[in-house]
């Protein structure tokens, strides 16, 4: 039965994708799970791993084609300063394994994560043209969210190992259960910030469906800070989302929340084994947080003693040959302390640069959207996700593995120019009207959005 289910999901939200961006865009953002979902219950997908990745790539390279065809104008906005900074770190990272003391092990670290910057960084940008396209893919979210995430709790072949959610591939490998954390994190966020929606009664039941399984799941995967990060941007981004009349409404939104979570925390300690839920111990909690902090020190260290690597870095993925850690982990877990060691303090400049840009674009569209309900709730739904991402990149997975990070900030910065440029355009057109009422010519065009140019040609001299 898990099998049918999830291979019909599957299917079914492929071939949505294909006639809708917003589906795209949702399946790419669980594509992750969805991996892990078709591996633990069909065949085919668990003797070829990278299967559902390949489909899904097609699918939504198909669905932006598509997309382009019916609409065109797919570019605008793409080539942003975000976009660029983002090209220039990640191709300084490739130019740094020159000097870099792990030149190898970071070749196979670009190899094994290039499919999944083509996808999140050149191809997901371009599903969403502007600001009326978030909510969409939120609810979409949702929906497959509450599905394949609820598969998976039901998914025998899914088991526990030291208190994680995981799947055995092999007699030595297991699925990734940040994986499941991460994304059933981001149901959460949207299943709380996204109010409105389609069916009627049906909505909410996915929304408290999808924010109920969500939660259960990242427990289960034992990725204690992606619950507790989406828990965080949660309260903190409701007041974004919508007006609150007063101080007692912000209150009432977070007991909400908070009774909701503390349900779902009840059950799962009611059914949950005594090693997940020993990951929420104290003591471990500390041990975990003081052994990244170790190795970002030791990375630190060794990055100090380098004046040179100060600008230039110690080249990428130095941290897994100059720490005592690095053969085990490969890389710090954090992606400040990456850029900073390994790229240098140019790069480190661009990141900063790129991460103010996005806040501005993101202050930007909140000012201009804040007394238009549906848009602000969007705003804030974009801002939310950015900051879960920014917090997961600096406790887990290293620079190619934190692509997400840079497609939003793409994202961002290609709607804050487009919904610039349309409200340009919007501007100039209601001038023109009334310089046409008025009988009096028509006004300059908007240089930020320029149109055909229609005047006639000036006479031969």
């Amino acid at each position: 039965m898990i099998q049918i289910v999830t291979l019909a999901l599957f299917v079914l939200t492929s071939v949505a994708s294909v006639f809708s961006p917003a589906a795209a865009a949702a399946l790419a953002i669980a594509m992750y799970v969805f991996e892990q979902a078709l591996q633990g219950s069909v065949g085919i997908f668990a003797s070829r791993p990278a299967l559902a990745n390949v489909v899904v790539a097609l699918v939504v390279g198909v669905s932006v084609a598509r997309d382009a065809l019916a609409r065109g104008d797919l570019m605008r906005g793409m080539l942003n300063p975000a976009f660029a900074g983002t090209l220039f770190i990640f191709s300084w990272y490739l130019i740094s394994l020159a000097w870099s003391p792990s030149t190898d092990a970071g070749l196979k670290l670009i190899q094994a994560n290039v499919p999944y910057f083509v996808l999140y960084v050149l191809v997901l940008p371009l599903l969403l043209r502007n600001i009326d396209e978030v909510m969409p893919i939120a609810r979409w979210v949702m929906l497959i969210g509450m599905l394949i995430l609820g598969s998976i709790l039901f998914n025998p072949s899914f088991t526990f190992k030291d208190g994680r959610l995981s799947l055995v591939l092999s007699a030595l490998v297991r699925t990734n259960p940040l994986v499941l954390g991460e994304f059933a994190g981001i149901v959460m966020i949207f299943a709380a910030l996204v109010t409105s929606g389609p069916g009627g009664f049906l909505f909410p039941l996915v929304r408290v469906g999808a924010f109920l399984i969500g939660s259960i799941i990242a427990l289960q995967s034992g990725s204690r800070g992606q619950l507790v990060f989406a828990l965080a941007v949660v309260v903190g981004f409701i007041p974004v989302a919508r007006k609150l009349k007063s101080v007692g409404g912000f209150f009432g939104s977070v007991v909400l929340v908070t009774t909701v979570l503390g349900g779902t925390l009840f059950v799962a300690s009611k059914v949950l084994f005594l090693d997940v839920l020993a990951r929420w111990d104290a003591k471990n909690i500390a041990q975990g947080s003081s052994h990244r902090l170790s190795n970002i020190l030791e990375l630190g260290e060794a990055w100090a003693r380098q004046p040179l690597g100060w600008i230039f870095g110690l080249g990428g993925n130095a941290y897994s040959a100059v720490t005592a850690t690095g053969g085990l982990e490969e890389y710090p877990h954090n992606i400040f302390a990456e850029i900073t060691a390994e790229l240098g303090l140019i790069s480190l400049l661009v990141f900063t640069a790129m991460l103010v840009a996005t806040v501005r674009s993101l202050l930007w569209l909140h000012r201009h959207y804040a007394d238009d309900p549906q848009r602000r709730i969007a705003v804030a739904s974009l801002a939310a996700l950015f900051t879960y991402q920014f917090f997961l990149t600096n406790k887990q997975g290293n620079l190619w593995s934190n692509v997400f990070l840079f497609a939003m900030m793409i994202i961002v910065a290609r709607l804050r120019i487009r919904m610039q440029q349309e409200e340009q355009l919007a501007e100039w057109e209601g001038r023109s009207e009334s310089f046409a009422e008025q009988g009096s010519g028509s006004p300059q065009q908007p240089d930020a959005y320029p149109l055909d140019d229609q005047r006639e040609p000036m006479p031969a001299s």
